[in-house]
């Protein structure tokens, strides 16, 4: 078995404290880092990265051609030029540095690229998948809602459903966070796990009586029913014990946050497939809300206020990231507008 190399372990963790620091990457983006390095110093051997020449990109394509996922399909051409990507900053950032900078060239980063066909096609928009408003609300009535969990977790999605909130964020709010009287949740990136630590304050959309009550019924549960204060977490994780048998029982709530987001994902996509629908996860409501404001937004004004309610500060973020048409939207509308001609 190859031992790893301990200069290469150095090096990789004074990048990575680059990344954090000086880039301010979150942690998430780090460890998407840190996978692609570990794969391409996997693919070298664990040889060390002094020793770097130009057979090393050629080395590491077909490398990435021959991998597999965990379902045991070769790897997506956006997933290769992903770690292409990784891997090219970093040996950009390690060309001027101190024992590297005689044996590596800052222009043999751009060697790890794949070829200009397979990068147009990574790059290209694919038709977006989200639920439609009916459709979640299907999926949402359908929920059980007998035990505790179930009404956590049908709670869950009609947060999303109403916010469209990143699963991160949603995982780290505490109940001071939200607002029941003026319908707001304060997404305060002091204690909220918010995208790039940005501090916003987002109104919820969906205005359906029983969307809205199952969630009202959580948070007045929480305080009145489990004591709960407000530095306490929206929607604690599951409280495991053990029976007399020793069988591990799950059936009420722990006074703290998941520790990842999982769970949440699970929730939701369970919800969609308990409906027989397909498996979507919790961000895909941003595409959907994003759709439901372009139908029902009468003037500029009133998606900037959408558009906003998200933390973009920009519309044309909202628009590129969640606003895209399918083939078939777009068919659609050149028929509408075709008619008024």
């Amino acid at each position: 078995m190859t031992k790893r190399n301990s200069e290469n372990t150095q090096i990789k963790r004074k990048y990575f404290a680059y990344l954090r620091g000086a880039e301010q990457l979150s942690e998430a983006s780090v460890e998407k880092a840190a996978a692609s390095l570990t794969f391409f110093e996997t693919a070298m051997g664990y040889k060390d990265f002094k020793r770097h020449n130009l057979t090393w990109p050629e080395r590491f394509k077909e490398v990435l051609a021959e991998a597999t996922n965990r379902s045991g399909k070769p790897l997506s051409v956006s997933t290769q030029s992903n770690h292409m990507r990784h891997v090219r900053t970093f040996i950009r950032w390690l060309a001027d540095k101190p024992g590297y900078k005689s044996r590596i060239g800052w222009s043999d980063a751009n060697y790890y690229r794949l070829s200009r066909k397979e990068e147009r096609i990574a790059s290209e928009h694919r038709d977006p998948v989200y639920p439609l408003l009916e459709h979640s609300l299907k999926a949402f009535r359908a929920m059980p809602a007998d035990a505790e969990l179930q009404r956590r977790d049908k709670a869950i999605f009609a947060f999303f459903l109403m916010t469209g909130a990143r699963v991160t964020a949603t995982a780290s709010l505490k109940l001071k966070r939200i607002n029941l009287a003026e319908k707001t949740v304060s997404q305060d990136a002091r204690d909220v796990d918010t995208k790039g630590a940005k501090t916003f304050l987002t109104a919820f959309y969906i205005n359906a009586p029983d969307v809205w009550q199952a969630f009202v019924d959580w948070v007045v549960n929480l305080y009145d029913g489990k004591y709960f204060g407000p530095e306490d977490p929206l929607f604690p994780k599951t409280f495991t014990s053990t029976d007399v048998n020793g069988h591990f029982v799950s059936k009420t709530v722990a006074r703290a946050h998941w520790d990842q987001t999982a769970s949440m994902r699970t929730i939701i996509k369970g919800a969609f497939l308990r409906a027989h629908m397909p498996a979507y996860g919790p961000h895909s409501f941003r595409h959907m809300l994003t759709h439901v404001g372009m139908d029902i937004c009468p003037t500029p004004r009133a998606f900037k206020a959408w558009s906003q309610n998200f933390g973009h500060s920009d519309v044309a973020t909202t628009l590129n990231n969640y606003g895209r048409l399918t083939s078939r939207e777009q068919v659609e509308e050149i028929a509408k507008l075709s008619k008024l001609a």
